[in-house]
């Protein structure tokens, strides 16, 4: 199994998919990790799940290169000075304890093994 941020694996995405043809391999490629942060309500924020509902409407192209960086610079700003504090360089501890791994695990697809 294959779980990638979807927005930064595309230059391996080739090599993966001609291994598929002759390996039994599972891909999942959500948009970003931080994405799937947002996602599991661990950020409680009506913005955010504006902001989620509608992605193309409320994500400024102009300002951000890709939508992997636009969700990274919310979760960073939505956690800054919480327990939950997001920094891309280093992962903060507290997304290893167990209640956090599920709320992330549960926006993830059921059919992953």
């Amino acid at each position: 199994m294959v779980i990638a941020d979807g927005a930064a694996f595309g230059a391996e995405i080739e090599r993966v998919l001609a291994l598929k043809r002759v390996r039994n391999i599972i891909l999942y490629l959500p948009e970003s990790f931080e994405w799937l942060v947002l996602r599991s309500g661990l950020v409680r924020d009506s913005e955010i799940t504006k902001i989620l509902a509608e992605p193309s409407e409320n994500i400024e192209s102009e300002k951000y290169f890709s939508w992997e960086r636009f969700f990274t610079a919310l979760l960073t700003d939505k956690t800054k000075d919480t327990y939950l504090h997001y920094q891309k360089s280093e992962l903060n501890s507290v997304y290893l304890r167990t209640a956090e791994q599920e709320a992330v695990l549960s926006v993830m697809p059921k059919w992953l093994p």
